[in-house]
């Protein structure tokens, strides 16, 4: 199986393309482009939030204007998979 590991999903991409492409946009819009539950999209944004990815306020999503929480996060992310691994540095 051949594939590539990614820290976002490719639905989490496509919200990431959407704001990019459109600036600030609420759940709603996001849920009828993606053809998916607002309840669905809510969950993406509050990971992409947690990921310093996005601001979102509950309602409305844009991207984050600096992305340095976004790095640090994927640095200990990449760093426990290591530990878990038992991959060395």
């Amino acid at each position: 199986m051949t594939g590539k590991l990614s820290i976002i999903t490719s639905r989490q991409r496509d919200i990431l393309v959407l704001l990019k492409k459109n600036g600030p946009m609420n759940v709603h819009e996001i849920g009828l482009l993606l053809k998916i539950h607002p309840k669905t999209v809510k969950g993406y944004l509050r990971n992409l939030q947690r990921m310093g990815l996005i601001e979102y306020d509950g309602e409305t999503a844009r991207l984050a204007n600096n992305f340095d929480k976004a790095i640090e996060v994927m640095e200990r992310e990449i760093e426990e998979l290591k530990s878990i691994l038992g991959v060395r540095s």
